[in-house]
């Protein structure tokens, strides 16, 4: 989701997601990349919730660096989703709005389909969450599972980079944000009528 700076390869759809949004939408990108929900949730949040005002909406999506071996940064989705709930009383309590953004599918592909085991759980309890709490839920995982099982193996070698799994190139970050915006239209957020 991150910005990332203009001489990089790599993109995050957050930087992508100003275009398909009209001038009306102030968009302050506070991704970062390598975080997980609770590294994040111990730094950078504070930044986001410090700065809220009532009216806001505030886009979260974690999953990949969670759901990975990586130490310090593994969340297990019980611990995960809790983490998502505290962020949502959060911003609500700014009178704010808290958006779930299911993760970004990674490239696990077999026999030429696309699976989602690693982020299955994690996408879940996203799911999950937002039904029993009534949190807007844009499921970006789905949408970008269907894409991928749509164009196939060898065409997803254009969005991501390099045969990364999980990093964007400006195409894959551009399609990624365009699925967003299409998720705000879809989920009935009141976003989505800034939507292009």
């Amino acid at each position: 989701v991150m910005t990332y700076t203009a001489d990089s390869a790599q993109e995050g759809w957050g930087q992508e997601l100003p275009q398909f949004l009209n001038s009306k939408v102030k968009l302050d990108n506070q991704a970062i990349g390598g975080a997980s929900v609770e590294t994040f949730y111990t730094g950078r949040w504070k930044n986001i919730t410090g700065s809220l005002q009532a009216g806001d909406y505030v886009l979260a999506a974690f999953g990949a660096n969670d759901s990975g071996s990586v130490a310090g940064r593994h969340v297990e989705p019980a611990a995960f989703s809790a983490r998502f709930d505290t962020m949502s009383q959060e911003v609500l309590a700014k009178k704010a709005t808290f958006i779930i953004v299911t993760p970004s599918a990674l490239q696990e592909w077999s026999g030429g389909k696309q699976g989602n085991q690693r982020l299955g759980p994690y996408v879940s309890v996203l799911l999950t969450l937002g039904a029993t709490k009534g949190l807007k839920v844009a499921d970006l995982n789905a949408r970008s599972l269907a894409f991928l099982n749509q164009i196939g193996q060898e065409a997803a070698k254009e969005i991501y980079i390099g045969g990364d799994k999980a990093h964007f190139t400006k195409k894959g970050a551009t399609q990624m944000a365009e699925f967003v915006a299409q998720e705000l239209k879809r989920i009935g957020s009141p976003l989505g009528a800034y939507v292009k």
